[in-house]
């Protein structure tokens, strides 16, 4: 069974259909903006749940000025729900408000979808821990931080946490990219970052999703480019992190991220 405690982990309740409006509040404040099939296919995982019984649940937290929606004309009646201002004040929010929710929608949505499929699998491993949604790595980060105003900081979309008996730690990042950033991004900072992470963590993976060719061959090209650096004294790369960098098609990932999670020693504590 799949529960979505992995992924509100950082709140405690009572899990059952009596809390249902409690645990769409919190998976919109942890996931920002959701359609109701996608609030439908969490909750239903937890707990023996309707399609229709969500939608009614969501037709009373708008009338109750708890949420609100929007909708993209040329995607027919799809509608986008996110938290207002009372909704999140109502769940002690601890993450920033946003302020105009639709941005980057397209990128949010599709964030969440692979999430969703990503707990489904992970969640047939016994060392499967807990998902990190972007929201809950920022908040982490800026946090009690002494870091200037305006300074950026680069989380993950979203990641996988497993623990094995010894309470060792093995985080997968997951990256799921829509858009090609610049070439000085990807080299002078987004790479660097991801491969000194898998330079320290030697149980960590790092995986980009990706639906375009030209983002795919862009992506491999960055890899290779650090490939043939990592002998520069400077980056100390390990040769093993480049094994644990994956770049995925978006129609491989399932049978891609299957094959990760059966074959991986230390999830299957091997």
């Amino acid at each position: 069974m799949i529960e979505i405690r992995e992924l509100l982990y950082s709140k405690y309740s009572i899990y059952d259909k009596e809390n249902t409006e409690w645990l769409i509040l919190n998976l919109l404040h942890e996931l920002r903006i959701m359609t109701a099939q996608q609030i439908f296919s969490l909750i239903n995982l937890e707990i023996d749940y309707t399609l229709m019984s969500v939608y009614r649940r969501l037709s009373l937290l708008v009338e109750l000025d708890m949420i609100d929606y929007i909708h993209v004309r040329e995607e027919g009646n799809t509608r986008y729900f996110f938290l207002t201002k009372k909704g999140h004040n109502s769940i002690g929010g601890l993450y920033s408000f946003p302020k105009v929710p639709e941005y980057n929608l397209n990128h949010h949505i599709e964030v969440t979808n692979y999430l969703i499929e990503s707990i489904r699998m992970a969640k047939t491993k016994p060392t499967f821990l807990l998902a990190q949604s972007e929201r809950r790595q920022m908040y982490e980060k800026k946090d009690m931080s002494k870091a200037k105003k305006g300074t950026l900081f680069h989380v993950s979309d979203y990641i996988l946490r497993f623990e094995n008996q010894m309470n060792k730690v093995s985080n997968w990042h997951f990256e799921i990219e829509l858009t090609l950033k610049s070439q000085n991004r990807y080299t002078r900072a987004i790479f660097p970052k991801y491969l000194r992470v898998l330079t320290q963590k030697k149980n960590a993976q790092l995986v980009y999703v990706t639906p375009s060719n030209i983002i795919y061959n862009s992506l491999d090209t960055f890899k290779e480019y650090f490939i043939l650096k990592q002998q520069d004294e400077k980056l100390k790369i390990d040769p093993t992190a480049f094994d644990r960098l994956h770049i995925v098609s978006s129609n491989e990932f399932t049978s891609v991220l299957k094959q990760m999670l059966d074959e991986n020693d230390f999830i299957n504590e091997r």
